[in-house]
């Protein structure tokens, strides 16, 4: 019955967002809609935005997850990109129903697990430690999710191809680079905790 109860409400929540703003969207909307009380939607979420978080990791989660190599992010950002147009009328109406800074957070903690993935493993190979990984982990997420956010916020009209082209020109070869120049930088003692 649970995982029953949480696909009800999840598809209750993409149905009723497809036409309205996730801020307009009560518990008791959700509850109707798929036919469980108010107690099964608080034991499976704490409020509206958590299970909204839920459903854009088992959304969106999938298709990141599938490309988690450096050399594999642009078609991994595309993936993202294509599936957020796919479903543009709930991103919109979740954005525009949602807290940008409580995004931005929750967004920024998605890409830097993901990122930490890549880093650490490019940290390894060239005896980097966790502080290098952990720091280009950070700092390439607030690249990606500052693109993804804007590219949402200007409505999802710019060409998928022109931002990643954008990014590519930007970033190739200098995830190794960044990795490296924290390794010198910590090799020679000069470690700083964020």
């Amino acid at each position: 019955m649970t995982d029953l109860a949480q696909r009800a409400l999840e598809q209750s929540l993409v149905k009723l967002v497809r036409v309205t703003p996730v801020s307009k969207v009560t518990i008791g909307d959700l509850t109707r809609d798929c036919g469980v009380s108010r107690s099964t939607f608080y034991y499976h979420y704490r409020d509206i935005y958590d299970l909204v978080g839920q459903v854009v990791v088992a959304r969106f989660g999938v298709v990141i997850g599938k490309d988690r190599g450096q050399g594999s992010w642009p078609e991994g950002l595309r993936r993202v990109m294509e599936e957020l147009r796919r479903d543009e009328v709930f991103i919109r109406n979740v954005y525009a129903g949602v807290d940008h800074n409580k995004a931005r957070v929750y967004l920024m903690e998605q890409g830097e697990n993901l990122m930490y993935g890549v880093a650490h493993q490019e940290a390894e190979a060239i005896g980097a430690d966790d502080e290098a990984a952990r720091g280009v982990a950070h700092v390439y997420a607030f690249i990606f999710v500052g693109a993804l956010v804007e590219w949402v916020s200007e409505g999802m009209e710019r060409d998928i191809d022109e931002v990643i082209d954008d990014l590519r020109t930007t970033l190739d070869g200098s995830f190794a680079h960044s990795l490296a120049n924290w390794k010198l930088r910590n090799d020679r003692g000069g470690k700083k905790k964020r």
